[in-house]
């Protein structure tokens, strides 16, 4: 039998009780709440360097006549002094990214980072154009970086070509220049054919699989010095750095300046093969003793949630070539390097620790390394990963249904 005083007083104190054990549970549930949110300063991350990825587009440009020349510029007037400009340009094609035809106007296409996917095209395509120049370009891929056919008077020049068949072209052509340009990992670097009054001045042409520089028959009076020429159609015993069946070629300037060859031994002549005969009678030997430089990115932890984590290596050299990435003591397979940075990404890299290797080498077989530490983790729970989150949410979960239950008790 219960007195009503002391039974009011014990259902209070029970009912006490039950409110504390409600406020407990209410803040064990909290506590799996928070550690379900990610906790990204937990850790203390070194910020990658953003990596500026510019658009791409797809459609290529096509240009017939000063008229659309005039269209597609984004500057100048098309004389001499005033050139069309078309600059800036990002382009990823499987045919050629410009193509420009029968113009007389003065034009430059400058400062542009265009590829071509196929091989039946060129990447820059000039068809009876006079006075057209291609200026600081990046060109990949491609039947060749640079096409001059039936031109008169264009110029490439600070310009880089790779993994095309022809670096650069010139075919059926008069008075065109290739100038401070760099041409390597193609089959051919710079090739003449039916072209007159070619010039082929300042380039560093090397590492092409077949040929460094190729003048064909029924080319006359190509003008090459001042390059730099090597390594460049090795067949198992030697190089071909250049061959030459042309008429009236001459690798000299006249004067003083010859070319840099890397298979030259001594001074003095160096001998073209082919049918002309040529001879650089001021030849140079093309030597490079120095490594690459390679930078040092620090060690590195990640958010294995995030995506587009990527790491990056500043590579430089004189005559870059290839790298090659290891993951683990596990390489991938060689890729062209062309001086510019090298970007891997890090989004398929599982939890916990791995080494990174990059290897960069040089057109001389030069080779420098870099070891970089990464290590992927969960930032949520401060990095103690997605299994404790999983059991704070069942916990969560089992507490709100407790505490359902006792506030329905209460009342």
């Amino acid at each position: 039998m219960c007195i009503p005083g002391q039974c009011w007083s014990k259902w209070e104190s029970n009912n006490v009780r039950v409110r504390a054990i409600a406020v407990f549970l209410l803040g064990i549930m909290l506590v799996g709440m928070v550690s379900c949110a990610p906790i990204q300063q937990v850790l203390q991350v070194d910020p990658l360097r953003s990596v500026a990825i510019p658009s791409q587009a797809t459609e290529p440009i096509l240009i017939v006549g000063n008229a659309e020349l005039s269209q597609q510029s984004r500057g100048g007037v098309g004389t001499r002094s005033d050139p069309y400009i078309l600059s800036g340009l990002t382009k990823v094609t499987s045919g050629s990214c410009i193509y420009v035809r029968d113009t007389t106007a003065f034009f430059v296409i400058k400062d542009s980072d265009l590829e071509c996917t196929g091989t039946l095209s060129p990447v820059i395509s000039f068809h009876g154009v006079e006075n057209g120049i291609i200026e600081g370009c990046y060109l990949r891929g491609g039947l060749s970086g640079a096409q001059f056919a039936f031109c008169v008077d264009c110029t490439i020049r600070e310009s880089t070509c790779v993994a095309s068949s022809n670096a650069i072209s010139v075919t059926d052509s008069y008075n065109c220049t290739v100038r401070g340009c760099i041409a390597h990992t193609n089959i051919v670097g710079v090739l003449v054919a039916d072209s007159n009054r070619s010039l082929i001045v300042g380039n560093s042409i090397y590492r092409n699989s077949q040929v460094g520089v190729l003048v064909e028959a029924a080319s006359k009076e190509t003008t090459v010095y001042q390059n730099s020429i090597g390594w460049n159609g090795w067949n198992g015993s030697g190089y071909l750095n250049a061959f030459d069946d042309g008429a009236e070629t001459q690798f000299t300037n006249g004067i003083d300046s010859g070319n840099a060859w890397s298979d030259h031994i001594g001074s003095g002549h160096y001998n073209i093969p082919g049918t002309a005969l040529s001879v650089d009678t001021i030849a140079t030997t093309l030597t490079d003793m120095n490594r690459p430089n390679v930078n040092v990115p620090l060690d590195r932890v990640f958010d294995m949630e995030s995506i587009g984590e990527t790491l990056t290596w500043i590579a430089t050299d004189e005559f870059p070539y290839s790298y090659l990435l290891s993951i683990d003591n596990i390489p991938s397979g060689a890729e062209t390097w062309d001086g510019r940075e090298i970007t891997v990404s890090l989004d398929n890299l599982s939890a916990g620790a791995h080494v990174l290797v990059m290897s960069v080498t040089d057109a001389a077989g030069n080779t420098a390394s870099d070891e970089v530490t990464v290590t992927a983790v969960s930032f949520m729970l401060g990095g103690l990963g997605t299994e404790w989150v999983l059991w704070g949410s069942v916990l969560t979960v089992v507490v709100l249904i407790l505490v359902i239950a006792i506030i329905k008790k209460i009342q």
